[in-house]
């Protein structure tokens, strides 16, 4: 339902019948007016730049990002903007050019029903550094400022390094961000060079040094068709999840399958190895990445000794867990793996897995609970019935609470110093900070929230951690968001 003076409103709760059916109300609200000037990236106002303002599904491009689609506006004489009547979500807004031009292409704001936020795009005083690499100036380099993925995100700007690898990024907002580097030719490869934190007093971030360098991985222990359908990542290590640290380096391409896995541009810190075989299985091997000019040689050996597994899982268990089917993993944590069985039978045979103990579990966690064990064993085979009966995962799954922090301008705040207390006083094990939104992983029920940003006035607030439903998925949105108020 659209109308000129009211944001427009979607109803899913339609009902068509012969007989007379009661009428759903539809409610039109103003929505809110977000309004602010763009500046290119010497900090002067844009005229007839094209911004887009898009939901969470505007993220894929084509069709998806026209579909979520919520306005579009171009910049006056002046550089300025205004857009009436957005609903009161959280809107990503991006230049129309965002893969091409300088400054601040990409950022986001949480409208309200009622009020006018700000949001400029860049402004006239910028922020400087110098980056180095290996003591040496990062010349003529394609730079970006934005958060923990260099892809996605509520905040993104570009710029680019002179000979003595000196950059400007117009004014960001205040935050914790990330600065990328994009290798020449490698127009997907970003690598990360540092965090920075920016305030509303930052001009110059100074000397931004980091030591880079290459890694070549051997694998060793692998049959000959296992090695050719293996994948090697770098990846980051999150302390508490599985799966969302972030890839790093740019890994060399292979003509061969027995050729080395070489990766440049890896930041000297320590990176966790994963090699995933063709079968889902996965093995994980931290390296503690030097840096430097010299190469880094590593040798990862694939543990022999193996023995098979056969899984059966009917298909009745199959369609109750959904999407959350059990995972394999081994009691050191190297050997991780989804099982998925497929066909009437729900049967799976997984060749080759190395000698030892092993569990499964229906969390992503690292220290995950053990809902069912049992052993592999050098030469021969092990039988697993996995159904309603043998699987039984813990009385009281974890539950979720997507938490969002956003200034009173209703612009994101990344870098928040929070925490979240139960009623036991102590502090909720399971939380993972991207940018910022925060998840936060712990069994259902009320929990105490405390959160501070400097220039802001703290935060105390109770919230709710919402249960799973019976297949293990969280239902409905649990998106909490929370607005400081800059301190007077």
């Amino acid at each position: 339902v659209t109308h000129p003076d009211y944001c427009f409103a979607f109803s899913d709760e339609i009902t068509i019948a012969d007989a007379d059916v009661d009428v759903t109300p539809i409610t039109l609200t103003r929505g809110g007016t977000v309004r602010g000037t763009v500046y290119d990236a010497d900090g002067k106002p844009q005229p007839n730049i094209a911004l887009m303002f898009n939901d969470d599904s505007g993220y894929s491009g084509g069709d998806d990002e026209r579909a979520g689609r919520l306005a579009s506006v171009v910049t006056d004489e002046a550089g300025s903007y205004e857009v009436k009547h957005l609903p009161a979500q959280l809107c990503y807004v991006h230049r129309a050019e965002e893969w091409e031009g300088t400054g601040v292409v990409r950022s986001a704001v949480l409208p309200a029903n009622g009020e006018g936020r700000t949001l400029d795009f860049g402004g006239p005083r910028g922020v400087n550094g110098r980056v180095l690499v290996n003591g040496e100036p990062l010349a003529s380099a394609h730079l970006q400022l934005g958060g923990d993925n260099a892809h996605f995100g509520v905040f993104k700007a570009y710029a680019k390094t002179d000979d003595d690898g000196r950059f400007t990024f117009g004014r960001p907002p205040a935050g914790g961000r990330v600065l990328w580097h994009q290798p020449e030719g490698r127009s997907s490869n970003w690598v990360r060079l540092s965090a920075v934190e920016i305030t509303d007093d930052t001009t110059d971030l100074g000397d931004v040094s980091v030591q880079l360098g290459t890694v070549s991985i051997a694998v060793t222990g692998l049959s000959p068709s296992d090695q050719s359908g293996l994948h090697v990542s770098l990846l980051e290590i999150d302390p508490r999840w599985l799966f969302v640290g972030n890839d790093t380096g740019v890994q060399a391409p292979r003509a061969e399958a027995d050729e080395l896995f070489v990766f440049h541009n890896v930041p000297a810190q320590k990176l966790e190895a994963v090699l995933r075989r063709s079968d889902g299985i996965s093995l994980r091997h931290v390296i503690d990445v030097r840096g430097g000019e010299d190469l880094q040689q590593v040798t990862v050996a694939w543990p022999e000794e193996p023995g098979a597994l056969v899984v059966q899982m009917p298909a009745e268990f199959r369609k109750a867990a959904e999407f959350n089917l059990p995972k394999l993993r081994s009691t050191d944590g190297r050997i991780h793996g989804y099982l998925q069985p497929g066909g009437d039978e729900g049967k799976l045979t997984l060749a080759n897995l190395p000698a030892g103990d092993y569990y499964l579990t229906d969390q992503d966690v690292r220290d995950a609970s053990h809902v069912l064990d049992f052993k592999i064993v050098q030469g021969e085979t092990t039988k697993l019935d996995v159904n309603a009966s043998t699987y039984v995962p813990q009385a009281q799954q974890l539950g979720m609470a997507r938490i969002r922090w956003f200034g009173d301008q209703g612009i994101p705040l990344t870098g928040v110093d929070a925490k979240v207390r139960g009623t036991n006083e102590r502090q909720i094990k399971f939380v993972t900070a991207r940018d910022a939104e925060w998840s936060v992983a712990a069994k259902p029920g009320e929990y105490e929230l405390t959160a501070s940003f400097p220039g802001y006035a703290p935060v105390e607030r109770t919230i709710t951690v919402a249960p799973p439903s019976a297949n293990g998925r969280i239902e409905g949105d649990v998106t909490i968001d929370v607005v400081l108020s800059r301190s007077k």
